[in-house]
């Protein structure tokens, strides 16, 4: 698989910031609800943010993460039977809601794994994820439409300027 493809496509759908943001709002989060400073990890303030390195690590490992999750719900094997196209799409989905709720979806997981592609874009259209992802929209287009795009279709959407 191709990861200069899959973190373009992320690098497209995703805000990079070095300030901690509210991902529903967009809005920066400059202090913690209690009033103290944001931290995170051993005492990390967050407040003075993150280099470019620092944002390039994390997104490295949290891509290391979806892929590793798409091989807990699906298996390799599986993945590796799907085209490029569509092991992009289900690891952006994960990248998005996370392993732990992915395996939430009781229906749509089995019908990626029948390939019932029809069926799998008539249920991620209807979740809450399609509905939160959906103003994220490129030339009308929201993230959940280009996710499902790659996953049902086999297509990159046009935004992502992938030949």
């Amino acid at each position: 698989m191709k990861l200069d493809i899959l973190k373009k496509i992320l690098s497209k759908d995703e805000d990079s910031r070095p300030k901690p943001y509210c991902d529903k709002t967009a809005q920066t989060v400059t202090r913690s609800p209690a009033g103290g400073i944001l931290t995170i990890g051993i005492g990390r303030n967050l407040e003075k943010g993150l280099s470019q390195d620092e944002i390039d690590h994390l997104f490295r490992n949290d891509i290391e993460e979806a892929i590793r999750g798409a091989a807990k719900i699906f298996g390799v094997s599986f993945l590796e039977s799907l085209s490029e196209t569509r092991q992009h799409g289900i690891i952006c989905l994960i990248f998005n809601l996370g392993t732990e709720k992915l395996s939430t979806f009781h229906q749509t997981v089995p019908a990626i794994k029948d390939r019932n592609w029809s069926l799998v874009r008539q249920l991620l259209s209807k979740t809450k994820w399609a509905r939160d992802v959906d103003p994220k929209q490129i030339d009308g287009k929201g993230r959940d439409d280009r996710i499902i795009g790659m996953i049902c279709n086999e297509v990159y959407a046009s935004e992502y300027e992938i030949i």
